[in-house]
């Protein structure tokens, strides 16, 4: 693929269906394949293959949302693609399932709709 596309970080971000359909699944589609109303759903009844060597594993089961990122910007920094791996967005967030995330003047990220 790296021959094809050119550069990139493969980050495998670890969840199960279970936890997906429960608590990350905004629009119900996870539910909808799990019932049957939804064929060929990656994961469900159609095969999901993890990357066989990713650059980083975050494993969203057992970390907090902060760590998650945290590690994804720490392997940044580390492979060149970032100077600084500081978090710039703080706070209590609840996901739209629709996040656009865009860079401000003052260089922070903001969650853009």
């Amino acid at each position: 693929m790296r021959a094809n596309i050119g550069e990139f970080v493969v980050i495998f971000v670890h969840a199960t269906i279970e936890e997906l359909a429960a608590n990350r699944d905004p629009k119900g589609l996870y539910k909808k394949a799990l019932a049957g109303e939804i064929k060929n759903f990656t994961g469900v009844d159609d095969p999901y293959e993890p990357p066989e060597n990713p650059e980083l594993v975050v494993d969203t089961m057992i970390e907090e949302p902060e760590q998650s990122l945290q590690h994804v910007l720490d392997k940044l920094q580390e492979l060149g693609y970032i100077e600084d791996a500081t978090v710039m967005v703080e706070g209590d967030r609840v996901h739209s399932g629709l996040t656009d995330l865009r860079v401000t003047e003052t260089g922070h990220v903001a969650e853009g709709r």
